[in-house]
């Protein structure tokens, strides 16, 4: 109905391209104080969305343990139970 799902990694390479632009363009031009800011900003976002995402990976293994009736070991290994 609407098409194939698509990875939004296009989006977030032209987001990067148009704030390193920015950036850099702030930086030719002599403005500090808007450098400063952009360079904050972003990576008081960057921060704040990685730390939604940082310990996702255990809660996920943890999840499918569950699920499955598995255990994981922290090699990636199935052991029996």
């Amino acid at each position: 109905m609407f098409g194939e799902a698509r990875s939004a990694r296009g989006g977030a390479v032209l987001d990067d391209g148009v704030l390193a632009f920015n950036l850099v363009l702030a930086w030719w031009i002599g403005e500090r104080v808007l450098l400063g800011l952009g360079v904050l900003l972003h990576l008081s976002l960057f921060l704040a969305v990685w730390s939604c995402y940082a310990g996702r990976g255990e809660r996920r293994v943890a999840a499918v343990e569950r699920s499955a009736g598995l255990r994981i070991n922290r090699t990636g290994g199935i052991d029996p139970r």
